[in-house]
């Protein structure tokens, strides 16, 4: 008995149809995890990002009122009251203060005990 060849090359054709749907259905599936895993890799970039940002603006926001105090308390130590970006007074800026506050020591007699103090 002998098979026709029209019905074996159907088999053939139905056989590899077959496993061309296996390997798609494979591919497929390998697919869907590839694109879960860059989804969840874009998510918790984003949550990383959002992590590190959102602590700085706070932080920045809330520290704002003493980092503009510790800065006035910075220029005013260096006779910077008006808040000018003058350079520092032993530099030639603020000197006019620096010798007021000499002469004010002198006139009150305290820029003796003060030399006295230092060996002078």
């Amino acid at each position: 008995m002998r098979i026709d060849p029209q019905l074996e090359q159907s088999q053939d054709v139905k056989s590899l149809l077959e496993e061309n749907l296996k390997y798609a259905k494979e591919i497929y599936t390998s697919t869907e995890k590839t694109r879960r895993y860059i989804l969840w890799g874009q998510v918790f970039g984003f949550l990383k990002i959002i992590i590190i940002l959102v602590p700085l603006v706070l932080g920045f926001l809330y520290l704002q009122p003493y980092l503009k105090s510790a800065l006035g308390m910075y220029s005013s130590l260096f006779g910077q009251n008006d808040g000018s970006s003058s350079s520092l007074p032993l530099l030639g800026g603020g000197n006019s203060d620096l010798l007021k506050q000499l002469e004010d020591l002198q006139k009150s007699g305290k820029l003796r005990d003060l030399q006295k103090l230092l060996g002078q």
